[in-house]
């Protein structure tokens, strides 16, 4: 499977994706902060997609909020590729009430205001996926587990 990982700019983002290298082989790391990099980022995700032309992806959004239109465009964009027989999952992992709206009308988003992304990813993560070297959890830091 292929993953397409977009997430904040700032430690809690890059925090994400540290946690997400340890569960998948083949990823692709994306970074924006609010606004129009957002989108842009988004329609990365999606020429890359279309270019690299997989079979089986995941699109892993961490630690940003969508609007409801971003989302709208994520939702549209992925049942598009989905009618090409391409098998695209989206999942967002977020903390940011502000996020609300979009939470409430995607099931793929994912909101969670008590914890921080890192360890929303973390858990979620660990959940649905195997580790690739359950080894390298054994020596993270206590706080991490």
């Amino acid at each position: 499977m292929q993953v397409f990982h977009l997430s904040h700019i700032d430690l809690d983002g890059y925090g994400c994706q540290f946690v997400s290298r340890h569960f998948f082989e083949q990823i692709t790391y994306y970074n924006a902060n609010y606004g129009k990099e957002v989108s842009a980022r988004l329609k990365e995700i999606i020429n890359a997609l279309n270019k690299q032309n997989p079979q089986k992806a995941l699109i892993l959004v961490t630690d940003l909020n969508l609007t409801l239109g971003e989302a709208e465009f994520l939702q549209k964009e992925s049942e598009a590729l989905r009618l090409q027989g391409k098998e695209v999952e989206i999942l967002l992992l977020d903390h940011h009430i502000t996020g609300q709206d979009a939470a409430q009308a995607y099931s793929w988003y994912h909101l969670d205001v008590d914890r921080s992304a890192s360890k929303i990813t973390y858990e979620t993560l660990k959940e649905r996926y195997n580790p690739l070297q359950e080894a390298r959890w054994r020596n993270l830091p206590r706080w991490w587990r």
